[in-house]
């Protein structure tokens, strides 16, 4: 499986005009001296890609940044991403599930946005926030006549509701159907909120916000070992990159088909593998898999 890499350092996270320059110059100088180069986006941050990680530039840009960030303080966020192909999922023992989204159609999806959801909210630990880490404060109410509406690039029949569907900050939406897939095949350690159709008073009987019981913020190897410290364990966000995969310990999952890498339990939802064959073979319109876990072998 190969795994590729995009290194973005903002201008806002710096906390001084100072380490911007600093931020600058290094790129200037890594952008002279190396083949895969910095790009400027907007003014506002700049970009690296690596498509593949074994590339021997990857490490070296990753221990140099890391470094910058022990001695200066310069913050830089690293995201690996997976090409993951059937046979990964296949063998996977977590998988990630996302939906297709309704938003930016005509009309709004999510009817009460503004007040569901408090502002963002930075974690107290690290101070890394986005928008998953808007505070729910009360149910969402959605636009139900939505549910059928077709998408490009997504096929399903006329007039049957979307199974899968992704909202604000991150929560995730599902139909009966998928409902009754759960409980006729015993999945647990998943919760379901009512959300209320349009008048606002009436619980629709279409779709449920779905949540977790466990989350997991931190991998085995930092279980193992605290001091590696390169996801925050208050609210699972990356702080340093890493070799390590990340895995878990089996036994943080017992008992439960699902689990999630945030703290509001309902955001970054994975499975089982037990529970995405099944709903991977009943054709659930809108069911996408995503991101790939491994339990470890101590």
């Amino acid at each position: 499986m190969k795994k590729n890499c995009h290194i973005v350092i903002a201008r806002h996270e710096q906390d001084s005009v100072h380490k911007w320059e600093l931020v600058n110059s290094i790129v200037l100088e890594w952008n002279n001296n190396n083949t895969n180069k910095f790009f400027n986006v907007g003014n506002v941050l700049w970009k690296i890609i690596y498509p593949d990680i074994e590339n021997p530039e990857y490490n070296i840009l990753n221990q140099k940044l890391n470094n910058l960030k022990e001695e200066w303080g310069i913050i830089h966020h690293i995201s690996i991403n997976k090409e993951i192909g059937k046979s990964d999922y296949n063998a996977a023992d977590y998988i990630q599930i996302l939906g297709i989204t309704l938003d930016g159609l005509a009309e709004p999806f999510v009817l009460n946005e503004k007040k569901a959801f408090s502002p963002e909210t930075a974690c107290p630990k690290c101070g890394y926030s986005d928008t998953f880490s808007k505070v729910q404060v009360k149910p969402l109410m959605v636009n139900e006549k939505l549910l059928t509406h077709s998408l490009e690039g997504f096929t399903k029949p006329e007039n049957v509701d979307w199974d899968v569907i992704n909202v604000s900050g991150g929560r995730m939406l599902v139909s009966k159907r998928f409902v009754n897939t759960l409980k006729e095949n015993k999945a647990g350690g998943y919760v379901l909120r009512k959300v209320f159709q349009p008048d606002g008073v009436h619980y629709s009987e279409r779709v449920f916000q779905i949540e977790v019981e466990k989350m997991i913020l931190i991998p085995y190897f930092q279980e193992l070992n605290p001091m590696i410290n390169a996801f925050c364990d208050e609210c699972g966000a990356s702080i340093k990159a890493v070799d390590e995969e990340f895995k878990v310990d089996e036994n943080w999952t017992e008992g439960v088909d699902f689990f999630s890498r945030h703290p509001n339990k309902s955001t970054m939802i994975y499975v089982t593998n037990r529970i995405f064959t099944i709903l991977d073979k009943s054709d659930l319109f809108g069911f996408i898999p995503n991101d790939i876990i491994s339990n470890a072998i101590p």
